[in-house]
């Protein structure tokens, strides 16, 4: 099978023109497709905090005005776009859902194009998209309407068209990046960060006398200026300001500890890049196999100084591991937000269908990550030395550079400049709040920043092995994501029963998504209170300690995965894992009420009549 699948991505071989010349195209609107009948999107129902912008965008069709809810960032496109679909074929959150997975596929492709643009030939570029497209978190938001996969698909356009913009010397493709790049930032304001990178570009052209204007109108002017506009709307109109205000206000603050308690902060950060790096080395195994291969050439005297980041990576890791496991005990995943193995997807009702992998398989994956977070960050750092390199030679020989040597140092400089602004913002929002969702800010400036060096190290493919890696993350995302999908959808089956006896929300615990979308007022203890661990109104003990989410009054009813002490259940509502390739069930339990109080309660109610 491996073999099959080597051959049919190897274009040095004879092969048929269409397989030849679209055959990893093909394979990602395979792999698309195989996902989206497999999984499927359908259920008129929200998954994760997309019902924030699901009721935005009905809100949206009913009034003809923006209301941003429980939102903490300006994505009026991204509502706007959703309007647009629900418009054609009629509001439910499956239209919406069917949006993403459109933008999970464009975005795809996109990158596969990037690659290729960097330079690498159609079998490498193929495996960079699928390592992409098979993440099992970005797979897990793809089929849901959150913000993440719209802005990271606009994202991997904008870096297309200024790819294509440095190589060609291209007006026009300055103009789609920044197109690309103003839809980015109206989908989420924090694109802006990459503006420090188009500066860089804009002094590359200013001295070379052209496209300087593009550039600056294009790409840093009407950027800055529409994400001032989009935090003056946030501020005066939103639904519910106060979120918008209590997360810039909680950056500010950290930006202000940074110059107050630099050791402190310099040290928290290196642990949290450290805790990304194990992430990001997991994903991008099937990538990072291949490099091992090429670490000698990083001893050669032309680039002798790349060894000073065995050291660096080695402290990282070792600092983090110190941190993580020996310190605090968390084994990866160490933030078990979305990727719980062997389940993706927030536990947002009580119980857990699955039980998460015991320590002993969490260790070795936690072994294995640090492993590849090691090769990745060596990987990286002597890249970015390679970058900056380039850059004082291109400074050294001033106009006089041949042409093609300035735009490698251009795209160089472009890239890991935006993969360090990326990466800065990052580290920054999680320590305000740290969701693992939001590590797939970075994977796509590094998978370029990978492709430069795969290309600076003249790495030889270890395609049979990549493929094996990859075919076992792509089966395990379909799964895992089809297991999220399903009890979700089985979960809204038995919310909607119980609905229909007449039982009013009030009373129900359906989860965290039931819970606000039914009473949006309730995500104002939590996303804009003190925190996940001071949510208030999490009924009473030990049930509590059970659940995240904040509920109406009482919860006379809960939606479970397990029985719990002094309830009764009223019916169970069986679905099918193909993660486990069992039958789970998703269970009404009612409170047993005694006897005692059941007849105080008639007597009253006798009373009153």
């Amino acid at each position: 099978m491996i073999k099959v699948l080597q051959g049919v991505f190897d274009s040095d071989r004879p092969k048929l023109p269409l397989i030849g010349s679209f055959a990893p195209v093909i394979f990602i609107v395979a792999y698309f497709l195989i996902g989206s009948f497999f999984i499927t999107p359908w259920g008129n129902f929200p998954l994760n905090d997309d019902w924030i912008y699901g009721e935005s965008v009905r809100k949206l069709l009913e009034s003809g005005s923006f209301h941003m809810g429980a939102s903490c960032a300006a994505c009026f496109l991204h509502i706007a776009l959703g309007a647009v679909a629900c418009k054609f074929f009629g509001y439910s959150y499956a239209v919406l859902r069917c949006l993403s997975l459109i933008f999970w596929l464009a975005g795809s492709l996109a990158l596969y194009l990037t690659v290729r643009e960097i330079g690498l030939n159609q079998k490498t570029a193929a495996i960079f998209a699928l390592v992409y497209m098979v993440n099992p978190i970005l797979m897990n938001v793809s089929f849901s309407y959150m913000t993440d996969i719209s802005a990271i698909s606009l994202t991997i356009f904008y870096l297309l068209f200024t790819v294509k913009a440095v190589k060609r010397d291209s007006p026009w493709f300055f103009f789609f990046a920044s197109c690309a790049l103003l839809a980015t930032i109206a989908v989420r304001p924090i694109a802006v960060v990459v503006v420090p990178a188009n500066a860089f570009l804009l002094l590359v052209y200013w001295l070379r006398k052209r496209h300087s204007w593009t550039i600056t109108i294009g790409l840093i002017v009407l950027p800055i200026f529409l994400t001032l506009i989009l935090q003056h709307y946030m501020k005066v109109t939103s639904e519910f300001p106060e979120g918008y205000k209590w997360y810039t206000g909680e950056i500010a603050s950290l930006l202000k500890g940074y110059l107050r308690h630099t050791g402190k902060s310099v040290y928290v950060s290196t642990i949290l890049f450290g805790q990304v790096a194990c992430y990001l080395g997991l994903f991008l195994a099937p990538i990072l196999v291949s490099f091992i291969g090429a670490f000698r050439d990083l001893f050669k005297a032309k680039v002798r100084i790349a060894s000073i980041w065995f050291v660096q990576s080695t402290a990282i890791v070792t600092l983090t591991l110190s941190n993580l496991v020996a310190t605090k005990g968390r084994l990866m995943p160490s933030n078990q937000n979305l990727l719980r193995m062997p389940s993706v997807g927030a536990t947002n009702i009580m119980g857990v269908n699955i039980p998460a992998l015991s320590s002993s398989w969490r260790g070795l994956l936690t072994g294995i990550s640090a492993t590849f977070a090691f090769v990745l960050l060596v990987i990286l750092g002597s890249g970015a030395n390679r970058a900056i390199l380039l850059a004082a030679r291109a400074l050294k020989r001033g106009l006089n550079a041949p042409d093609q040597a300035i735009k490698r140092t251009t795209l160089a400089g472009f890239c890991f400049l935006s993969l360090s602004l990326n990466f800065a913002f990052l580290l920054l929002q999680l320590r305000v709040i740290d969701l693992d969702r939001y590590y797939l800010l970075v994977v796509v400036p590094v998978l370029l920043c990978l492709a430069l060096s795969w290309r600076w190290l003249r790495v030889r493919g270890n395609f049979p092995l990549s493929i094996l890696i990859l075919l076992v993350m792509s089966t395990y995302s379909l799964l895992a994501t089809n297991d999220f999908v399903s009890w979700n959808r089985m979960r809204w089956q038995a919310i909607t029963s119980l609905e229909a006896t007449g039982q009013k929300s009030n009373i129900i615990d359906g989860g965290a998504e039931y819970n606000f979308l039914r009473d949006p007022n309730l995500a104002n203890s939590v996303a804009f209170g003190p925190g996940f661990h001071g949510v208030p109104n999490r009924g009473k003990p030990p049930r509590d300690a059970w659940r995240w989410w904040p509920i109406a009054e009482d919860d006379l009813y809960i939606i479970s995965f397990s029985p719990i002490p002094d309830y009764n259940i009223v019916k169970n509502f069986p679905y099918w894992s193909a993660l486990t390739f069992s039958q789970h069930d998703v269970l009404i339990l009612k409170k047993n009420i005694p006897v005692k109080e059941t007849q105080k309660t008639a007597s009253l109610h006798v009373t009153h009549l």
